[in-house]
């Protein structure tokens, strides 16, 4: 496997996100732990809290979601709703404890930031291989159970980390799997599994732009 890291377990429910981010940190050179990021993403969904302290580490970002940042950004929670389903807002609002307002203001620095690039289109697996191959660390904001092949038990968005992509095979870490590493899965699991409502995907690079 390219990154040869430890798989790091989320300890709730709701901290697959702060798991995978630690894993992220951990590819990119920074030794942190669970307790570390959980401090930093104040233990839920998280992204704008994460992206804000990569940014301050000089880190570039490259995010492709139909979740329209911009919007939130720009109009907070309710405009962003307007554009989003409504599970996903209930996903989102369940998993952010300050209920959009501090998520806002870091968001809108954010898109500012040159080194932070989003376009609001839906991800796929093509675009993970060119981000993976370009040097950058991947992850995953994806349907939990189409990542695997199988039938959704129910709508669930959940974060993967990329270890290795290989022709069309995908290699990843589940924060969920208790202790397994490295499960692979296909392009297409991958492509059916990003074709869900709020699906992500962000590449991490050290180096400013």
């Amino acid at each position: 496997m390219k990154y040869e890291i430890p798989r790091v377990s989320q300890c709730n429910e709701t901290s697959c996100a702060s798991a995978n981010y630690t894993m992220v940190a951990n590819a990119l050179g920074f030794p942190l732990g669970l307790t570390d990021i959980l401090e930093i993403t104040h233990g839920t969904l998280g992204q704008p809290q994460f992206w804000n302290w990569c940014l301050s580490q000089s880190i570039k970002i490259r995010c492709f979601s139909k979740n329209d940042y911009n919007a939130w950004a720009r109009g907070g929670s309710p405009e962003w709703a307007k554009k989003t389903a409504r599970w996903v807002v209930r996903f989102f609002s369940k998993r952010t404890n300050d209920k959009f307002r501090d998520s806002t203001i870091k968001l809108r620095d954010i898109l500012k930031n040159p080194s932070f690039k989003f376009q609001n289109i839906a991800p796929d697996f093509d675009m993970a291989k060119a981000l993976f191959r370009d040097g950058y660390v991947v992850e995953l904001m994806c349907d939990g159970w189409l990542i695997y092949g199988e039938k959704p038990q129910a709508q669930l968005l959940h974060r993967i980390f990329v270890t290795d992509i290989i022709g069309e095979t995908l290699y990843f870490h589940d924060p969920s799997a208790d202790g397994v590493a490295n499960f692979k899965t296909s392009k297409l699991n991958v492509n059916l599994a990003l074709s869900i409502d709020g699906a992500e995907l962000v590449g991490y690079k050290r180096g400013l732009l």
